[in-house]
Parts: structure tokens; sequence; C-alpha cells
């Protein structure tokens, strides 16, 4: 799989690495304790270090704010997936467990405050 963005997006957005990650040879499951116990301690974590009133002077949530106002979205309207987990964490809400391989991502998400997707598929 090769991952080809357009050329003008480096002018567009300067500064910003694109990436793509594989992984095979894993089985999605349900549910994860390990996973998990990791998951709730990076929430822990998160709730320790950042509050709800001062989340716009963050360096990532301002960055990945400014990259949504670059194209041309509303932030506040919609939401970058690690700033609307980091809220659920900072309002008491806690995270979904969805299967093994959402829970990763949201995970990671999470930790370093930047917005990932994963895809699963099937062979």
């Amino acid at each position: 799989m090769q991952l080809q963005l357009d050329e003008s997006l480096n002018t567009r957005i300067p500064g910003v690495t694109f990436g793509m990650v594989t992984i095979t040879g894993v089985t999605v499951r349900d549910h994860d304790e390990r996973l998990w116990s990791q998951v709730e301690a990076i929430c822990r974590r998160q709730a320790r270090e950042y509050s709800l009133d001062t989340l716009s002077a963050y360096e990532q949530i301002a960055a990945v704010r400014g990259l949504q106002k670059s194209f041309g979205f509303d932030p506040t309207r919609y939401r970058p997936s690690s700033e609307a987990l980091l809220r659920r964490v900072l309002k008491g809400q806690g995270l979904t467990q969805i299967n093994t391989a959402v829970d990763v991502n949201n995970m990671c998400s999470l930790s370093i405050l930047l917005p990932s997707a994963s895809t699963t598929c099937a062979r």
C-alpha cells in the first residue's frame, strides 16, 4: 500500500507530516484487560495534567485546531478526535471500550493529543 498526498499540502500546511502504519498478524478482540488498564492509566494522567478551561492553550490542541481552520472547518463544531477524547476524560465521562483495534487507536490519540484514524481490514 502506498500513501500519496497532493504536493499543494506542503504549502498549505507547512510543517505537518503525514504517515501510515500497516500492521499485520494481529487478532482484534472485543476486550483486553491489560490494554484497558493502560487506557485507564493514560486517562488518569491526562486528567491530572490538563484542564478544560485552558485546552486551547496547549500546543497540540492549538496546532490541530489551526490545521482544521486551514481546511475551512470550525474546530469548535467539528472537534478533532484527540480533543474530543480528552474532553470526555476531563469531564469524568471516561472512554468506551469498542474493540482492541479502536481502543489502541484511542489510547495513542489521547496519549499524544493528536488525531489518528484506524482501519481494520480482514483478509
